[in-house]
C-alpha cells in the first residue's frame, strides 16, 4: 500500500468515471433528440456547473484525479453534438 499505488489506482478509477460520465451524456442528449426535447439544454446545464466553480481550471493532477470531466469541455462537446 505505497502512495505511489494509491495514485495509480486514483488515476485509474477517475479515467473510468470520466469515461461513465462521457457516456452518460452522449446517451442523455440521444435520448433529448429522440423525444423532441430541446437539446440546447444539455449545453446550459454544463455552463451553469462551470460557472458555478468560478471559471477556474483545475491543474493537469486535478483533472487527472477528477471523476467527472470538465463541465466547460463537456458543454463545448454537447454543444457540438446537438448541431449535428
Amino acid at each position: 500500500a505505497s502512495e505511489l499505488g494509491e495514485l495509480g489506482e486514483a488515476m485509474v478509477n477517475s479515467k473510468f468515471s470520466q469515461s461513465q460520465e462521457t457516456s452518460s451524456d452522449d446517451y442523455g442528449l440521444a435520448f433529448m433528440k429522440k423525444h423532441g426535447y430541446n437539446v440546447k439544454a444539455m449545453e446550459t446545464a454544463f455552463r451553469k456547473l462551470e460557472a458555478q466553480r468560478g471559471g477556474k481550471k483545475g491543474g493537469a493532477m486535478d483533472n487527472m484525479l477528477s471523476t467527472h470531466p470538465d463541465p466547460g469541455a463537456r458543454a463545448d462537446r454537447m454543444r457540438d453534438m446537438a448541431a449535428k
